[in-house]
């Protein structure tokens, strides 16, 4: 029925280290969501001597929020728990480093689209939850017409420009409905559809699609107009 905090612990609370840890809830320092794990982890050790590993969202005594790593394990005698033992860690600074790595990792670099990667990880999870909610879901595989002929004529400065622009157009196309649109790599782009769009209001969609994507772009003397070939299920 008794708790001890060590100095640290208090710092990354934001408490003098002369608070009474009896007035203190230590719950409340917790998102709602993230404290209902902790306080599962905590019922666990006590009733089962399980210890616990977690990240959880924070919020001190000033009203700052942080992200620490809370790690704990139970205190044996004679086989029953008669203490928990814990350690608590302020990690705000590398999740914040490994949540911007992950971003980059999942945003390609030239549109600004979603990654290849990005794209993977979501067409497994709407893989599997269409399947669970007989839900529609389309991917629509698309390819640029005559762009290598601007790479070639006019260098890759100008084919860059034109997946820009394609993406753009990605991102604007809200006709689509639900849908998140993805480049492969090269000239390559995915839209992957859900709800009804990917269903009744498919073919218009891409047909659509199909006119916003051309693309003119002066070449000396001619014009070369890149356009998209468009392949769906």
């Amino acid at each position: 029925g008794r708790s001890h905090w060590s100095a640290q612990t208090y710092a990354i609370h934001h408490l003098p280290p002369d608070t009474d840890t009896a007035a203190i809830e230590p719950m409340s320092f917790y998102a709602p969501g993230d404290r209902a794990l902790l306080q599962q982890a905590l019922v666990a050790c006590k009733a089962e001597g399980r210890s616990w590993d977690l990240e959880l969202d924070f919020i001190n005594a000033d009203g700052v929020q942080r992200r620490v790593r809370t790690m704990g394990e139970p205190e044996l005698r004679d086989g029953k728990v008669v203490a928990m033992i814990g350690v608590i860690q302020d990690i705000t600074e590398r999740y914040k480093v490994e949540r911007r790595l992950r971003a980059y990792a999942l945003t390609d670099d030239l549109t600004g689209l979603a990654s290849r990667r990005a794209f993977n990880e979501q067409i497994d999870e709407a893989i599997v939850s269409a399947r669970e909610h007989a839900s529609p879901l389309a991917v629509a595989i698309i390819d640029l017409d005559r762009f290598k002929e601007v790479n070639d004529r006019l260098g890759h400065p100008a084919g860059d420009e034109v997946l820009r622009v394609v993406a753009a157009r990605l991102r604007a196309a809200d006709y689509l409905g639900d849908y998140l649109a993805a480049r492969l790599g090269g000239d390559e782009f995915v839209v992957l559809l859900r709800g009804t769009h990917a269903r009744e209001r498919l073919a218009e969609g891409i047909g659509i699609l199909l006119s916003e994507l051309r693309h003119t772009v002066s070449a000396d003397d001619r014009e070369i107009t890149v356009s998209a070939t468009i392949g769906a299920c």
